[in-house]
């Protein structure tokens, strides 16, 4: 088959190859990612921003004029494509790394962020053609993975760290708008304002996202967590008593309704994954809904260290006595106060003990 014909069937089939594509690669990677510190999994983002990055240095080096023949036009009509495929890939690939390690109901603003640059990227063909446009979602898949990276890199999180990533991510982005202004530089100098605005906009971005606790703490996450009547340690092994769940929770580890009795304490178990080599200090925040003034109350914080390494997570949990009835919840947080993961329940009193099974951990 000759390449023009090829290309001919490309632009014919396009509206259904692209969704197409986007559909498969989000599953693979749902069903393929595992850790985030895994060798594979990180080569396989790199790739993703190599092949990102090569294309974009094609398609302005064939618009400024100094490609020119009937192989390089034909590839200018499907190298936009590629683009669009490796970024479509690095934004699916996110997607499943932070949405493990934040809670929906803190971090859906950045959450819906990664789904609307997923999912609308099938609608950006077009726009690759366009540098301004091009480095802004460069800059924003850079800055989204050494958010992680950096943290594996050096074996430390916290604010100062990301910092450091985002310093890193500007002069990454600065280099590579050097390399296309050597090879083309009237295309550069004609988006110059787009570029500053583009690239200064989405950093200031992330760091309000940041600092306001909603980008979730990765590369930490909460791996299982629950709360029940009791909560013991037996060898490396951990046992908690936890009420029996009507049937149609079963996509839920615990009941959300807590039958207590006056006098009884509760207990929050938690699995929190960190790379290996990466220590954290995690707070169990607990919380209480006052319905007359309709908030929520602190009223208690307790926190443990833990160390990286273990797939399932660095194990702990809790516990809180005086409670009253009503609306509970127990955020799982980092020092600086993003929520890995936020259990509710209702506490409501009872006259006899329920029905508790025990499990293990």
């Amino acid at each position: 088959m000759k390449i023009e014909e090829l290309v001919h069937r490309y632009e014919k089939y396009e509206h259904y190859v692209s969704p197409t594509g986007l559909i498969i690669g989000f599953v693979w990677h749902f069903l393929n990612l595992r850790r985030i510190d895994l060798f594979f999994d990180n080569l396989l983002v790199i790739f993703y921003l190599g092949v990102a990055g090569l294309t974009i240095i094609f398609i302005n080096v064939y618009l400024s004029g100094r490609l020119r023949g009937r192989f390089f036009d034909m590839a200018a009509v499907i190298i936009p494509f590629v683009t669009q495929f490796a970024i479509g890939g690095l934004f699916s690939s996110f997607v499943v790394f932070y949405w493990e390690s934040g809670s929906f109901f803190v971090s859906w603003p950045f959450y819906a962020i990664l789904f609307f640059l997923l999912f609308g990227n099938e609608f950006f063909r077009r726009r690759y053609q366009r540098l301004a446009f091009q480095m802004s979602i460069y800059f924003t898949v850079i800055f989204c993975y050494l958010v992680f990276a950096v943290p594996l890199l050096i074996d430390r999180i916290g604010s100062n760290i990301f910092l450091v990533s985002g310093a890193a991510s500007l002069v990454i982005i600065v280099l590579f708008i050097l390399i296309i202004r050597y090879i083309a530089p009237q295309v550069v100098r004609q988006s110059r304002w787009w570029l500053i605005f583009g690239i200064g906009g989405i950093y200031l971005l992330f760091n309000v996202l940041y600092f306001t606790n909603i980008i979730p703490p990765i590369p930490l996450a909460l791996k299982d967590g629950g709360i029940s009547h009791a909560v013991s340690r037996s060898g490396a092994n951990y046992y908690a008593q936890i009420e029996s769940r009507p049937w149609y929770l079963f996509y839920q580890d615990y009941n959300p309704v807590f039958h207590w009795r006056p006098g009884q304490t509760v207990y929050c178990y938690a699995a929190v994954f960190a790379p290996t080599k990466i220590t954290a200090d995690i707070y169990h925040r607990w919380s209480w809904y006052d319905e007359k003034a309709k908030q929520w109350v602190e009223k208690s914080r307790v926190s443990y260290p833990i160390t990286g390494g273990r797939d399932g997570g660095w194990r702990g949990y809790s516990l809180k006595q005086g409670i009253v009835p009503g609306k509970w919840r127990v955020d799982v947080m980092t020092a600086q106060g993003q929520i890995l993961g936020r259990l509710s329940f209702e506490v409501v009193q009872g006259n006899s003990a329920p029905e508790l099974t025990t499990v293990s951990y």
